[in-house]
């Protein structure tokens, strides 16, 4: 019975370990990449409704610091894109 309670907590420790690893994370490079397609979708709508709550959908790039980009930020992005 000892045992197969072990095995079970063991059995635990694994997949919450597991969905910890898998659980993806806001890093820079992700969130640039929601902020060039945030902005993308805003300018292909002429910049007039937001796309999406930037808080809630990218809460995780809120969290390390890219907060909701701005009509500004948006068009400077998107010409340094059409210059390329």
């Amino acid at each position: 019975m000892i045992l197969l309670l072990l095995f079970f907590i063991f059995g635990l420790i694994i997949v919450f370990s597991w969905m910890r690893i898998t659980t993806p994370m806001a890093n820079e490079a992700t969130c640039k990449m929601k902020m060039v397609s945030y902005c993308k979708e805003w300018y292909a709508h002429g910049f007039g409704e937001r796309p999406y709550d930037w808080n809630k959908e990218a809460e995780g790039c809120v969290k390390i610091g890219y907060n909701e980009p701005t009509k500004g930020d948006c068009e400077d992005l998107i010409n340094a894109l059409l210059r390329r």
